[in-house]
């Protein structure tokens, strides 16, 4: 039995509401597939059901149906594939999946915290071949509604929709947009109408509140791109939409609302917590856009840097590091023009990483000065191996390195919050720090970091290159290089400040499967560990 008065109760209970309401989907899309064996719809609609319910069944651990689930997900991805089965009919075997379903909701109404395990034979009577299932063959199982009052716009658009997704349909005005949400109930809705986009992204929510958001804009300026994320809404893309970028913000949207890691918290929790943050200083953004514009001259970034004393403190107090033999440096003019743009930029981030570390952090086991260390670690190995590698690709690197463990900070506060802190604590024990934040939160450090950075208006290649820094095969093409890069050194100095004395055999082939060499990266990890010896 759960504790009514446990935290957790209401999200139980929001879980349970949501799988009473699927049994009635359950069995009328199983009724469709009676009547026609390859409804493409039925099994899709199928399809999500068990992909979130595996998901959310994860993370109350709630084994016997996450492994059911599990196991249907797979039968209906490989249905759509084309798969052979075994003799027994599928639709006879959902049918026993929905039995077993049914019994569940029953031990629900009792607020059972374990349920009855399925018979052996629901899991091995039907056997498929596992597959992996890539974000962008995922939006092949997906519907989405664009809403666009430019109809030529709108017409130019469409045929590079329709090559994406499994339906897509456009409307024109409000009303119709209201009338096709409630009718067609689409996985995506793309928004391109201008002012009304709160209003139409509101009815969105209101008639399909898993759907996922995309608002297009002529222009979009910070303030705007901070009334949207008050409203949950953070993918968006500017007009004219070009091929290449569409590709980038769906991929975004495949991973924050269709992948495992869709849990029955994540978007609230995450657009709760961003909003806790204080953004980004005035100074701060300043010397991001000089650093960032190319004609901009370094005269420029040193009056912008004097005019915040703690990032000047910041500045001079990097240049006394060892690792940059700059011990003689005395002046913020000496200081600027030896780091130049690329390392000035990173350096006045992580003000924000020191003033985001009074946080608790007990959950991962580590102190404020830990967090901040791990920073500066990546920092200094990106700087060292990327240097040898691609020095241009520095600009965004050295920013990633600095901020890619921010998400770390709100998950440690969710899971303080949620009181999961033993149980994360053992899981850390016993897997990978990402292996536990998945296992226990349903998200990774890199996923949350790079939502806030999103919500910052950061660059969309760094957004991106965190974002997909877990899975870089699973990024855009054009910043594979960047996510790889990010993979690299996130896990040679890992969350927990542990830095790794030898690159491991598997990132070894990673690196020769690109074609980089080992021995650069090598070296800048000795080097990084001499650093971190002399200190201890």
């Amino acid at each position: 039995m759960i504790n009514k008065d446990d935290l957790e109760y209401e999200l139980y209970e929001i879980f349970k509401e949501q799988f009473i309401n699927n049994m009635v989907q359950i069995e009328n899309n199983i009724l469709e597939l009676e009547n026609s064996e390859h409804d493409k719809k039925a099994i899709n609609n199928l399809f999500r059901i068990f992909h979130t319910l595996k998901a959310n069944s994860q993370y109350f651990h709630f084994e016997s149906m996450s492994i059911v689930a599990d196991k249907t997900e797979k039968v209906l991805a490989s249905l759509r594939e084309g798969s052979a089965f075994s003799d027994i009919s599928v639709i006879k075997w959902l049918i026993k999946v929905q039995e077993q379903c049914f019994i569940w909701s029953h031990e629900m109404e009792n607020d059972a915290t374990e349920f009855s395990q399925p018979t052996p034979s629901l899991l091995n009577e039907i056997e498929i071949k596992d597959s992996h299932t890539n974000a962008l063959s995922l939006l092949k199982q997906l519907s989405v509604l664009y809403f666009d009052i430019n109809q030529k716009r709108s017409q130019k658009l469409l045929s590079a929709l329709e090559k994406n997704f499994l339906k897509v349909k456009e409307v024109h005005t409000l009303d119709d947009f209201e009338q096709k949400l409630i009718l067609e109930q689409p996985n995506i809705c793309i928004i391109n109408i201008g002012k009304d986009t709160i209003k139409a992204s509101k009815l969105s929510q209101q008639h399909v509140p898993n759907s996922a958001i995309i608002v297009v804009f002529d222009k979009l300026d910070h303030s705007t791109y901070l009334k949207l994320g008050v409203h949950g809404i953070y993918h968006t893309i500017l007009n004219p939409i070009m091929g290449d970028e569409l590709k980038r913000v769906l991929l975004s949207v495949i991973d924050s609302h269709f992948t495992s890691r869709q849990f029955i918290i994540t978007n609230q929790k995450i657009k709760d917590f961003i909003e806790t943050l204080q953004p980004l200083s005035v100074s701060i953004l300043q010397i991001q856009r000089i650093c960032d514009d190319e004609e901009a001259s370094i005269k420029e970034l040193i009056k912008a840097v004097k005019l915040d004393p703690v990032i000047s403190g910041m500045i001079l107090k990097t240049a006394k590091n060892p690792i940059y033999g700059l011990e003689e440096i005395s002046t913020i003019d000496q200081a600027v023009s030896i780091f130049g743009k690329t390392r000035v930029k990173a350096i006045s981030l992580s003000q924000m990483i020191d003033a985001f570390g009074r946080m608790d952090l007990s959950p991962y086991n580590i102190t404020e000065s830990i967090f901040s260390n791990v920073a500066a670690l990546r920092l200094m190995l990106m700087i060292k191996w990327y240097s040898k590698v691609s020095i241009s690709s520095l600009a965004i690197l050295s920013t990633t390195a600095i901020l890619g463990n921010i998400g770390q900070l709100l998950i440690a506060r969710e899971i303080n919050v949620l009181k999961k802190k033993t149980v994360f604590l053992q899981n850390i024990q016993d897997n990978t720090i990402q292996i536990a934040e998945e296992k226990c939160m349903r998200t990774t450090t890199a996923s949350v970091s790079s939502d806030i950075l999103s919500y910052w208006q950061l660059e969309m290649d760094i957004v991106d290159s965190v974002r997909f820094s877990d899975n870089p095969e699973d990024g855009p093409e054009q910043i594979y290089s960047l996510c790889l890069a990010n993979h690299v050194v996130y896990r040679l100095v890992q969350l927990d400040g542990k830095v790794l004395k030898k690159v491991p055999k598997n990132i070894e082939k990673l690196l020769q499967k690109n074609k980089l060499r080992v021995e650069p990266l090598q070296k800048a990890l000795d080097a990084i560990n001499n650093i971190t010896q002399e200190r201890n």
